[in-house]
């Protein structure tokens, strides 16, 4: 016996398909309307993992000379100079690395190894590690 053989006096419709008010059943509507409202104030399910929020990172957006003097002393004995590198070790902003590191690529105190639209690859220039350990 189907849903619909169980409820067919509550939904029993005419020759035109109009629900007529004398074969309504008030109390088999009440229980049946009962039942799906029950069912439908579940709602989502509880999650037992809450979502990892990644926590602000306040990175320079203006360098101040003395970051700039360091960054300049101690970018040239690095081997690899990528933006994330920069980002990491001086904190600074992604659009300040990589202005950075143009500037310091035409001062030659770093050498570029690739440089291209998406990613720009540099190193340590060898005659300005040279200067820089003779001052020393």
């Amino acid at each position: 016996m189907g849903w619909h053989e169980r409820h067919a006096s509550v939904f029993d419709r005419g020759s035109r398909g109009i629900l007529r008010p004398e074969t309504l059943n008030l109390e088999a509507w009440i229980t049946c309307s009962a039942a799906s409202s029950a069912s439908k104030g579940k709602g989502k399910k509880k999650r037992w993992t809450k979502t990892k929020i990644a926590e602000k990172r306040n990175h320079v957006v203006l360098l101040k000379q003395g970051l700039y003097d360091k960054i300049s002393k101690e970018i040239v004995g690095k081997k690899v100079i990528t933006v994330y590198n920069m980002i990491e070790s001086y904190k600074v902003n992604g659009a300040v690395a990589r202005k950075l590191m143009k500037d310091l690529a035409a001062k030659g105190k770093i050498t570029p190894v690739l440089t291209n639209s998406a990613m720009s690859i540099y190193t340590g220039s060898k005659n300005a590690a040279a200067a820089a350990a003779a001052s020393n």
